[in-house]
């Protein structure tokens, strides 16, 4: 049996109830964690001046997003990291959490 490392950029409990509003999120599964440090890798792709990762909430990130949307595949596909990065709306998410984060009756 093999065991997997997933990490999530937010967890589904974080989303705002913001029903019209998208957000994004980035999963990401390997065997031995090689995940962890890609926020030093993609940080200075995606944020040329400040090196870091940041939110993109913000209306005048779009340059931000369309690095990510270019990078993120570009560095899933040079590492041996299982990724998923989705959007979706808020109340689809809010509408969803039973079915994604089961609870004890």
């Amino acid at each position: 049996m093999t065991m997997l490392v997933a990490s999530m950029d937010h967890s589904p409990q974080e989303i705002p109830n913001d029903r019209e509003g998208w957000h994004t999120t980035v999963l990401l599964v390997s065997e031995r964690a090689e995940q962890w440090g890609w926020g030093n890798t993609l940080g200075p792709l995606l944020n040329r001046q400040g090196k870091t990762l940041r939110k993109w909430a913000a209306k005048r990130n779009d340059r931000y997003r369309e690095e990510f949307r270019k990078q993120f595949p570009i560095t899933l596909a040079n590492s041996e990291v299982f990724g998923l990065a989705f959007s979706v709306k808020g109340g689809t998410v809010t509408d969803s959490l039973s079915a994604l984060i089961p609870t004890r009756a």
